[in-house]
């Protein structure tokens, strides 16, 4: 650490902001930026500045009281807020050091995730414990590997119908809330069986109380499989995320030279979104920085995590917990200017968020009118007693000065398709065009099933979308064929997803009945079974052409049988292919069913092949963080994904400014656009709950939440159990004790847990409200599943009710529909036409095919016979002979050579520029090639690299690199020599890492090029530089070396490209660098270090540099084919 001496005591909030250019800050940020070092709870509304007002309460620790940047700790929950929060508090000091003598600019603020703390004690101390530093970490992704081998291999009975990817999924949730919720197993399970016994005891289980005891025995029995994980964890030297927050908890409370250690390196420390910690996190902060200057940050009604462990009362403890002495009133602060909001999107979050206020205990934000005056709020405070702070009566945010008034519209409208309509009118009424871009826009949906009819609706009227989160990617149509031909390749049972694939087949009705016939026919096991359940039977072995099955059937038709045929063997070559890696069956899945194909070929625009990509992203990812990955493994981590809904964290995806987003909520969380559509507001979708729905009116309808959920502990195990409903056995009135206890629980206790959960819906709707700029629409539908009807949500009616929104009452909300209408709304949502009524690509796609075959029907007598008998051969070596046989005619005329793209990997530009002709043949055409020494060793060092710069940034600690034990003796010298000469580069000893391995998509022309950045750093100087790692040996001043140079150069500008687009950087500041780290061992890692400059010098000594990327790439597209 470093030692800083000068301080400034003039150094004020608005001295500081004077200097550094920034807005003068309010009366509340005053007062949050020069509060006294000590504990300090900031409680910050939704758009409320708390990130800037943080930023200068750590200028003014450096410039006013003489702390050294490093002196100075901030925690978040995500890479990506610490990062940014890290290159604000540098760019700031480095402003602020200009105008004070003294300030450090060469040390930074430590800012990292909650989990990479923990992680970092536990390697810098464990061995303290007996713990040993070098164990692996695994993600979710390991997790889930590891939990499925277990189900699959276990012994005993579960007791239960459940799938295998929702026993690891409960298995793992219960997990997880053990963990965060400070527990041990053993102590869960003295409690499950008293609890058990206690149920017991109260009579013969019926109704509810029998849901209660087999929920709490399979509970037992997940912890026996939760046994097993921790054993097998052990075993295998590797921890997870719980795990090291159990760790970092022992070692805060039992290692005092742990403490002071920490205290003595961070004299101040800041913890963001505070109201997410979990109880376990609370306590080993608390433990570590007690009575130490620590400023917490938090809106209790932004708190959406419950589930996943976040504490109902982390806001409320935080001064007793971090604070010896009875706290005083200064010790709580408020930031209460919304600085995002119009004013009337303001007062409709407001109004919503009203009940969490009057219904809380939890310290709030000020009304408008104790905003009004500093000084008189102050006194007013001094005056007020501790215990009547921790209840303010109210918590509205106020709008900023000059702030416009802003647009809420409402709209519920009878069908999914009409809100679906009724979003696309809006958006393309409010988005904006602002010189070369528009206006942001998104569509914030409370389920991942509302993604294709809103994004389907959007692209009808010509709004470009990107959907964002995993997700949604699983509900894209290709990669759900894709993933259900996966699923049938480990599960040849698994009806449903083969129901999907022969539905894509557009077999005709009278066909698909027969099929039925055919499968029910051939079923050999329980005749009572419905068809579906051995369907792929028939597909593996499809009826004979005509076959009917008894006289009044129609019979099958001979073009039904062939496509059957087709999708046979498709998934027979699929299943072949099983044993081999991940990636590499997704990849094989892909081209056998043909689905990029298809998207390149669909003459309308879609998103076909960038989802495709992702989904081969995601595999891979996968296959990285999970011990010897399968595909079942990883599956059943998709399937977890799916039920959640909030779902597991997506690949990296970088905005793209001129589509309309379309995200879950969850999701949506510190984010913000121009214009936003909350769609869905239905009762039963949002607020979300399984009961019949309600009005708004109404008391919000009861729930079970643990009572019936086995992946959840009961309540009162919780750490936060006094904020929740409490349960009393033995309440209640009834005849038998049993009827006793079930009336309570229905008419007492579930309706306590229907008002939790929705107060958490609430939370979660006042995020969804918070996002908007300027436009602003609520919407939902009466019909809007095939399950029930849905009264409007309370989320809309409440401000429309209150006149607080533009739209007319009494025409915002289409008449409840009749009962028939109602019955014919639902038949057509759940029995939709089949086959699917053709959609416009498959339109245009049938005119053109029409009009081939016009054309063939009138050349047809230039046919030979070896044509027409191939083309009726369906022998797989006709098709393959077909195959060559046109690629040849595609040579022979290169006229013919067109092949739709829109996309291509970053990798790929430099041989679509070189060789147009060769690259499209091989894209219509791949040809799989072996993986050479190379490119082994290759992935082998960026994996390396990425852990060692993770190691640095404080999300990794070193460990083993899976697949090094394959290298041979030679292969092992060279990756040592790569390593040590990565030690001595400038940039790795010098700068900070701001992004590993992250991927991009940058759009040159038309064109969206996917890639992914090695790495970028900031060096001793503050320029930012991309580095790209190769293995070889730096280009040679020859033809060869040039053309290495040149494509080695277009890859730099690309990266650049990427970059400034995602960064709003000027490419003029950005600097790249290609890292040569093979050849001669002697040659200085300094002189490895190539620049496009440099390139570009070895490139004009032969040949034209590319310099115009979008101009090549245009003529590329453009010439005139030979």
């Amino acid at each position: 650490m470093t030692t800083q001496t000068l301080t400034h005591p003039e150094m004020t909030a608005r001295r500081i902001a004077e200097l550094t250019g920034l807005p003068v800050p309010t009366a509340e940020q005053q007062r949050v930026i020069e509060a006294d070092m000590e504990p300090l709870l900031v409680v910050a509304g939704a758009g409320s500045g708390k990130t800037e007002t943080m930023s200068m309460r750590v200028l003014h620790m450096v410039a006013a009281r003489g702390l050294s940047p490093d002196q100075i700790l901030g925690l978040t929950f995500s890479r990506k807020a610490a990062a940014e929060l890290g290159q604000r508090l540098r760019a700031r000091l480095s402003t602020l050091s200009q105008h004070c003598d003294g300030i450090i600019t060469t040390e930074d603020p430590v800012c990292m995730t909650y989990h990479s703390f923990a992680q970092q004690i536990v390697h810098d101390h464990g061995m303290r414990l007996g713990i040993d530093p070098n164990q692996r970490l695994i993600g979710q992704a390991g997790a889930v590997q590891m939990m499925t081998d277990i189900v699959e291999m276990w012994p005993h009975d579960l007791g239960s119908d459940k799938s295998v990817s929702s026993l690891v999924d409960s298995a793992l949730g219960l997990a997880g809330q053990i963990a965060e919720h400070a527990m041990s197993i053993d102590e869960m399970r003295v409690f499950l069986d008293e609890f058990g016994t206690a149920l017991r005891e109260i009579g013969k289980p019926t109704g509810v109380l029998k849901s209660m005891v087999d929920t709490n025995d399979l509970r037992l029995r997940l912890l026996d499989l939760i046994d097993a994980f921790s054993e097998r964890k052990r075993s295998e030297r590797v921890v997870d995320f719980s795990d090291l927050l159990i760790l970092a908890n022992r070692l805060a409370h039992s290692a005092p030279a742990v403490r002071d250690q920490l205290r003595a390196d961070y004299h101040a420390v800041f913890l963001d979104e505070f109201q997410d910690t979990s109880v376990i996190q609370m306590k080993f902060l608390a433990a570590l920085f007690h009575d130490h200057p620590v400023t917490a940050v938090g809106d209790p009604n932004q708190s959406i995590y419950s589930w996943r462990g976040a504490s109902a009362g982390s806001l409320k403890s935080f001064l007793d917990r971090f604070c010896s002495d009875t706290p005083h009133v200064e010790q709580t602060q408020y930031l209460s200017t919304a600085f995002r909001n119009d004013r009337m999107i303001l007062d409709v979050a407001n109004h919503v968020s009203r009940p969490l206020r009057e219904d809380s205990d939890i310290p709030q934000l000020k009304t408008l009118e104790q905003t009004l005056t500093a000084d008189l709020e102050r006194a007013r405070r001094e005056a007020a007693p501790v215990a009547e702070q921790q209840r303010l009566e109210q918590a509205v945010q106020a709008a900023r000065e000059r702030a416009h008034d802003g647009v809420v519209d409402v709209a519920f409208e009878t069908s999914t398709q009409d809100q679906a309509e009724t979003a696309a009118r809006f958006l393309v009424k409010h988005r904006q065009r602002r010189g070369s871009r528009w206006s942001s826009a998104a569509v914030l949906c409370r389920r991942t099933s509302d993604f294709i009819a809103v994004e389907k609706t959007l692209r009808a009227h010509d709004i470009p979308t990107q959907v964002i989160g995993l997700g949604g990617l699983l509900q894209q149509p290709a990669v759900a064929d894709v993933r259900a031909a996966l699923r049938l390749s480990v599960d040849v049972s698994d009806s449903p997803a083969a129901l999907r694939l022969v539905t894509n087949l557009d077999l005709g009705a009278s066909d698909l009945q027969v099929l039925g016939k055919w499968a029910r026919a051939r079923n050999t096991r329980t005749p009572g079974d419905h068809p579906l359940t051995y369907l792929l039977d028939a597909l593996d072995t499809p009826p004979p052409v005509h076959w009917r099955g008894d006289d009044a059937s129609p019979a099958i038709s001979a073009a039904a049988v062939a496509r059957v045929e087709v999708l046979s063997s498709k998934l027979r070559a699929i299943r072949e292919w099983s044993g081999h890696p991940v990636t590499d069956q997704v990849e094989r899945a892909i081209s056998i069913l043909g689905v990029a194909t298809d998207a390149i070929a669909d003459p309308m625009p879609n998103d076909g092949r960038e989802a495709l990509d992702t989904f081969v992203d995601v595999a891979r990812n996968f296959e990285k963080d999970a011990p010897d990955p399968s595909m079942r493994a990883f599956l059943a981590w998709l399937d977890v994904a799916e039920q959640e809904e909030r779902g597991l964290a997506g690949p990296h995806t970088d905005p793209d400014p001129d589509a309309v987003q379309i995200l879950t909520i969850h999701g949506a969380k510190g984010l913000e656009w121009d214009s936003v559509v909350v769609y869905g507001l239905g009762d039963g979708i949002f607020p979300s709950h399984r009961s019949n729905s309600v009005t708004w009116r109404d008391d919000p309808p009861g729930a079970s939440g643990w009572l019936e959920r086995s992946s959840e502990i009961p309540y009162p195990l919780r750490g936060d159990a006094d904020y929740l409903p409490a349960l009393t056995i033995g309440e209640g009135e009834g005849r038998t004790p049993q009827s006793a206890f079930n009336n309570w629980i229905s008419q007492t206790y579930r309706p306590e847990m229907g008002c939790q959960t929705e107060r958490e819906e609430r939370r979660l709707a006042y995020v969804a409200l918070t996002r908007a700029r300027h436009h602003m629409l609520l919407t939902g539908a009466w019909v809007a599943s095939s399950a029930k009807l849905h009264f409007p949500s309370r989320y809309l009616m409440e401000p429309l009710e209150a006149g607080l929104t533009a739209a007319d009452p009494e025409r915002a909300i289409a008449p409840q529909p009749e009962p028939e209408e109602v019955a014919q709304l639902l038949a057509a949502q759940d029995s939709p036409l089949f086959p699917a009524p053709p959609d416009v690509s498959r339109q245009r796609m049938t005119q053109v095919a029409h009009a081939v075959q016009d054309a063939m029907t009138r050349h047809s007598g230039e046919a030979t016979d070896g044509d027409t008998h191939l083309a009726r051969t369906p022998h797989p070596l006709a098709a393959d002979t077909r195959v060559l046989l046109d690629e040849h005619l595609l040579r022979k005329h290169d006229d013919a050579l067109v092949v739709p793209l829109s996309r291509i990997p970053a990798t790929s530009v430099t041989r679509l520029l070189s060789s147009p002709d060769e690259y499209a043949r091989d894209l219509r055409r791949p040809i799989p090639r072996e993986p050479s020494d190379a490119a082994t060793l290759g992935t082998l060092f960026h994996s390396w690299v990425e852990r060692q710069l993770r190691m640095v940034s404080g999300e990794l600690w070193d460990e083993h690199i899976p697949g090094e034990e394959t290298l041979s003796s030679a292969q092992h010298r060279r990756f040592d020599a790569m390593k040590g000469i990565f030690n001595t580069l400038p940039i790795v000893n010098t700068g900070k890492p701001i992004a590993v391995e992250e991927p991009f998509s940058v759009r040159i022309g038309s064109l969206s090029i996917p890639g992914r950045f090695d790495a970028v750093f900031e060096d001793a100087d503050g320029r930012t530089v991309i580095i790209d790692w190769k293995t070889g040996r730096a280009p040679t001043r020859n033809p060869s070396g040039a053309l290495t140079a040149q494509a080695h150069l277009t890859q730099l500008r690309l990266y650049t490209a990427a970059w400034a687009q995602r960064s709003g950087t000027d490419p003029d500041d950005i600097h790249a660098r290609i890292v040569y780290l093979g050849g001669n061992p002697s040659v200085p890692a300094d002189q490895r270090m190539y620049s496009r400059e440099a390139l570009d010098a070895i490139v004009r000594e032969y040949d034209s540099p590319i310099n115009d990327l979008e101009t090549a790439l245009q003529a590329v597209f453009t010439q005139s084919p030979a």
